[in-house]
């Protein structure tokens, strides 16, 4: 799969905690789901290049990765996937917001980080890409959409870059796996050689990674091994043969099954994303065609389980990305148990990146997440009146909250 349609355009900023409120907007249901309303909150604004999200529900507290700003990656430079210039520096961070006090701030600085280095406008930036704290350890991924011979060309400023690793309590990261060289040896799904981490799950069964430039799901140990659960088989739309649909989150069901969040590549035809399930050791790791849980999807860019067991799917852009009409409103949606779907909210979420479920019927989202400037935001949904249909089609196709 290549050229990996994530390449965001992505963001930067310095960071603001805010009460504003978005207007509250009504979030129409689909095919069975009584309407309800949704309300949007900003906590904090400011972010550079929001990603991942994680709610820690011990502490109160919710964690932010921040891939990272324009300015300040002025290392060296060299060409990435689909010759792309990327410039290397450490503008990457780690956010947290407290439910306390109602405060933000970061509590780790100087992570790797790179941007888009030959004028492109938008400008992009890549880095941290996903974060889960479990047990008190912070667990992080970066991107970096190439090989290893561009990773080599960006420096030791680069080296985290394409790994996996743990962030400690003083803020230092430490990588256990190294992802790009594994697609190096492996390249499993046997085209160009490239790794742009972007999802991560971490379970009792393990810590998953949904590779986006490999098309690969991983299952990484702190030992450092790195093994393949599945490749899914490539997907094109459109008439280039580079843009092929990626793995953009991967979240494990109760019963053992994974779920992948499926975003297409250009042109991004709308309606044809597709969550995909599948059970390690009933599909072969290449070539098998995988169960198609959910569709009529565009971008779907994170998944979660909300406290139900229902899924929660996040998309970037509704529409499309990089087209002539609306790329920028995202949306969010809830699979109910009899697999209709209920969007929850759309107005005000401008490319979002991630979603973390904090409560019953309350979500945190990472917003403008591919956007230039001090402009990034971390809100806080609330959804009121979705009424949920009860009756199950099947008993195995709706798994538990994911707060294993």
């Amino acid at each position: 799969m290549k050229r990996r349609s994530v390449h965001l355009a992505l963001l930067t900023a310095g960071v603001l905690v805010t009460a504003l409120l978005v207007a509250p907007g009504q979030a129409a249901a689909h095919r069975g789901a009584q309407t309800g309303h949704t309300t949007i909150e900003v906590v904090a604004e400011g972010l550079d290049t929001p990603r991942g999200v994680f709610y820690d529900e011990g502490e109160s507290r919710v964690l932010v990765a921040e891939a990272g700003q324009v300015a300040g990656n002025d290392g060296p430079c060299a060409a990435g996937a689909n010759s792309q210039i990327w410039c290397v520096g450490r503008t990457g961070a780690i956010f947290e917001y407290s439910e306390k006090d109602h405060s933000g701030h970061r509590i780790a600085t100087g992570l790797a980080s790179i941007r888009t280095g030959d004028g492109t406008v938008p400008p992009s930036v890549l880095g941290v890409h996903d974060l889960v704290m479990r047990k008190g350890e912070l667990t992080v991924i970066y991107g970096l959409s190439g090989r290893d011979t561009f990773k080599a060309l960006l420096g030791p400023d680069g080296a985290d870059l394409a790994t996996i690793g743990i962030i400690d309590k003083h803020g230092n990261y430490e990588p256990y796996a190294d992802l790009i060289a594994f697609e190096m040896a492996q390249n499993p799904d046997g085209r160009r050689f490239d790794s742009d981490a972007f999802g991560l799950a971490v379970t009792k069964s393990g810590t998953y990674v949904a590779d986006a430039g490999g098309n690969t799901i991983l299952k990484t140990s702190q030992n450092g091994t790195i093994e393949l659960i599945v490749s899914p088989p490539p997907r094109i739309l459109g008439t280039d043969p580079d843009y092929e649909s990626v793995p953009t989150a991967v979240l494990e069901g109760h019963d053992g099954s994974f779920y992948i969040g499926e975003l297409t590549g250009f042109p991004y035809h709308p309606g044809t994303a597709r969550v995909l399930r599948f059970v390690p050791g009933f599909h072969a790791p290449k070539g098998q065609p995988l169960e198609e849980f959910a569709v009529g999807f565009t971008n779907i860019i994170d998944l979660a389980w909300d406290h139900k067991g229902r899924m929660i799917v996040l998309e970037i852009a509704k529409n499309g990305l990089f087209l002539p009409q609306d790329t920028v409103t995202g949306r969010l949606v809830r699979i109910e148990c009899d697999g209709t779907q209920t969007e929850l909210a759309s107005t005000g979420l401008e490319n979002p990146g991630a979603v973390a479920v904090a409560g019953p019927n309350e979500f945190y989202v990472t917003n403008r997440t591919t956007s230039a400037g001090d402009v990034g935001q971390l809100l806080r949904i609330r959804t009121h009146g979705y009424n949920s249909p009860l009756r199950r089609l099947t008993t195995d196709r709706t798994a538990q909250s994911a707060r294993s």
